[in-house]
């Protein structure tokens, strides 16, 4: 029996990519059925990534707050990635209403950079939706919709 590899060709009724979603491959291979083993990937990988998370959201964003100075918010913060490193991303106000990222190490609380952002790099984070986007040396604005490019890289656009 000969088995055809088509894959490639797989549609999603309302996907229209040609890719197929993960686990597709899977069910289509299982005939369908709902097969689990005795070790849930995500269970594990939650379990890896929890055990070496040593500092809270919350003592998080109390460093951020701290580094910024007296008298100062966090008004957003989350566990995110950077560079393939685990970090918390805090976003602090001070009551002069400058915005400064702050992002804190969860495995030791240790502040890895901070810096007070210009009315436009926050302007941009936020159009840009999150706390990942931020204008780099290098980088132009500019066509509909604030389309960014780095060059050399590709287009980002919402």
């Amino acid at each position: 029996m000969i088995k055809h590899n088509a894959d490639a060709q797989m549609m999603d009724g309302g996907n229209n990519t040609g890719m197929m979603k993960p686990g597709e491959k899977m069910m289509m291979e299982m005939g369908g059925n709902n097969i689990t083993s005795s070790i849930n990937l995500m269970n594990v990988i939650s379990q890896a990534i929890g055990s070496n998370i040593n500092v809270s959201l919350s003592d998080a964003v109390t460093t951020a707050e701290s580094s910024v100075g007296n008298g100062s918010h966090a008004s957003s913060a989350e566990l995110g990635e950077n560079n393939g490193y685990l970090v918390y991303n805090v976003m602090v106000i001070d009551p002069s209403m400058n915005f400064s990222k702050v992002v804190v190490d969860p495995g030791n609380g240790e502040v890895l950079f901070s810096k007070q952002l210009s009315k436009m790099e926050h302007m941009m984070m936020h159009e840009m939706g999150g706390q990942g986007m931020m204008m780099r040396p290098g980088m132009m604005m500019g066509g509909p919709g604030g389309m960014m490019k780095q060059p050399g890289g590709m287009m980002m656009g919402r």
